[in-house]
């Protein structure tokens, strides 16, 4: 019963570029679809650089790894 959205993410840059966040949510999406998981329990967005974990510019290569993720968010259980 379990419903998640696919959040993803992206480093670097101060403009909003959500196409690059996009394809990487739904690259995990169709993971997920090809491992079996029901279509319908899934949903997949991009947030560009919209929610940083380390603020921008970042300093160094880790935080920038880190702003550049896939989170998973339960929508219903």
């Amino acid at each position: 019963k379990l419903k998640i959205e696919i959040q993803g993410h992206v480093c670097c840059q101060k403009v909003d570029i959500t196409s690059v966040s996009t394809q990487r949510a739904k690259a995990v999406y169709k993971y997920l679809v090809e491992s079996g998981i029901a279509k319908e329990r899934l949903s997949y967005k991009g947030f560009g650089s919209k929610s940083p974990i380390y603020k921008l510019p970042e300093k160094n290569e880790q935080e920038r790894n880190a702003n550049r993720r896939v989170e998973i968010q339960i929508i219903d259980n």
